[in-house]
Formats: C-alpha cells, sequence, structure tokens
C-alpha cells in the first residue's frame, strides 16, 4: 500500500465519521451541535456530508439549521445538492432561507427547482424579497 492509497483511506474514514456525527445529531434534533459541526467544515467537506446523508436527512437538516445557516449551507453546495436540499421543504420554510439569499444565488437556485415548487416558494416570499 503506497503513501497515497493511506492517505485516501484516511480522508475517506474521516468523512465517514463527519457524516455519521452529523447524521448522529441530526436524528437526536440537536440543532447546536449540529450547527456548530456544519459551521467547523470546509466547503468540499459540506458538499462531501451533504451528498451522503440519507435523503430524510437532508430533509430534517434544512429543518433544524436557522433559516440563516441553511442559506450558508446552500451557498456551499453545488446548485443541485442545494435544489434537492430545498426540495420537499414547505414553501414558507424554503421562503425564510431564501430570504437570507442573494438575488443571484435565488434566480440560480429558483432556476433547479420544478415549476411548481419555485412559483410556491415565490408566493410564499415577502413581495420585496421576490422581485
Amino acid at each position: 500500500m503506497t503513501q497515497t492509497d493511506v492517505e485516501e483511506e484516511d480522508d475517506e474514514a474521516i468523512g465517514q465519521e463527519t457524516v455519521d456525527r452529523i447524521a448522529e445529531f441530526i436524528e437526536a434534533r440537536d440543532a447546536e451541535n449540529l450547527t456548530q459541526s456544519i459551521k467547523e467544515l470546509s466547503h468540499s467537506e459540506t458538499a462531501f456530508v451533504v451528498s451522503r446523508l440519507e435523503e430524510e436527512d437532508r430533509s430534517q437538516l434544512m429543518v433544524l439549521l436557522s433559516p440563516e445557516e441553511s442559506a450558508i449551507l446552500l451557498e456551499e453546495v453545488i446548485a443541485p445538492q442545494a435544489a434537492e436540499l430545498i426540495h420537499g421543504l414547505e414553501p414558507e420554510a424554503a421562503a425564510s432561507i431564501f430570504g437570507h439569499l442573494t438575488t443571484s444565488e435565488q434566480v440560480d437556485l429558483l432556476y433547479d427547482l420544478e415549476d411548481d415548487e419555485a412559483t410556491a416558494i415565490l408566493n410564499a416570499m415577502e413581495p420585496e424579497s421576490a422581485q
């Protein structure tokens, strides 16, 4: 086994440990430790963790984080992941998160959502935020 193989295994193990820890916080509905753990991750680690969470955990993740923290998370992941995280949220919850995104980020994310989902979010937003 080469040094590179060992380093890749270490990265994978550390990554899976992080995924497991985040999943435990989600299952326990521990918003405080969840938020702190997400804040400690780099952009690439955040994307890795989100991609490895079960679908139910990804949905619950957005519910447990504050709208502001959810918006930060959406900014850190790639567009398809961000759309997947928003998918399934109540329009009012999604609109609250959208209120913490820049107009450009809102447009990009709305573009990646189904038309009916995007419309429901826009309808739930405050008029000045939905322009």
